[in-house]
């Protein structure tokens, strides 16, 4: 590496271990604290503000992280390989329970984040590019889904965006702050299987 590549490799590095602590101080307490994030990253108020301009700036990195967790247990399970080796009904089983996991740990982050939603750019941005690319992974795989003869037919982008709407509202105070019981879980397995089962008469 040419040494000046290095201020910029180290700039970087920077930013990612400042991101990783200001997603796991949200995590932790719920709240961003400048102060516990730079402490816990080893690094001064001034690298902070250096980096991220603003409190929403550092929200905006905080849910690109938490949506990238959870994104990664949809994507590990929703894919046309898991589908034909578990069977649809046993997919979104275990779906539905990765998810409520996955959203639990991540409700403190996605809750402060997604309240500033709808007054700041960059948060609104780095949601819709992970809803994007989430919308995209789900449609290609139930199209393959629909080729195996295993996903209801229709048009694969709107039963993606069925179900990617469905499974974002697992993230839901009422399911994650109590212990949800089984009758409840079984509902939302049943709801989410019927967007995808094939007719009995097709």
């Amino acid at each position: 590496m040419a040494p000046s590549d290095r201020p910029s490799t180290r700039a970087q590095r920077t930013k990612a271990d400042l991101k990783a602590a200001i997603h796991f101080e949200i995590a932790r307490s719920g709240t961003l604290d400048v102060a516990a994030v730079t402490e816990a990253a080893g690094l001064s108020q001034a690298t902070f503000y250096s980096h991220f301009g603003s409190h929403d700036d550092a929200l905006a990195a905080a849910l690109d992280i938490s949506l990238t967790n959870v994104t990664e247990v949809s994507r590990s399970i929703v894919n046309i390989e898991t589908i034909l080796e578990m069977g649809l009904a046993d997919m979104i089983d275990l779906l539905v329970e990765q998810l409520v996991v996955a959203f639990g740990v991540e409700a403190p982050v996605l809750r402060v984040a997604l309240a500033r939603l709808s007054q700041n750019t960059t948060i609104r941005d780095v949601y819709r590019s992970h809803q994007s690319a989430h919308h995209l992974h789900l449609t290609k795989q139930l199209e393959l889904g629909q080729r195996a003869s295993v996903v209801r037919a229709g048009e694969p982008d709107q039963l993606a965006a069925a179900l990617l709407v469905s499974a974002q509202g697992l993230n839901n105070p009422l399911l994650l702050r109590t212990d949800a019981n089984d009758e409840t879980m079984s509902a939302l397995k049943r709801a989410l299987l019927a967007i995808l089962k094939p007719d009995a008469t097709s």
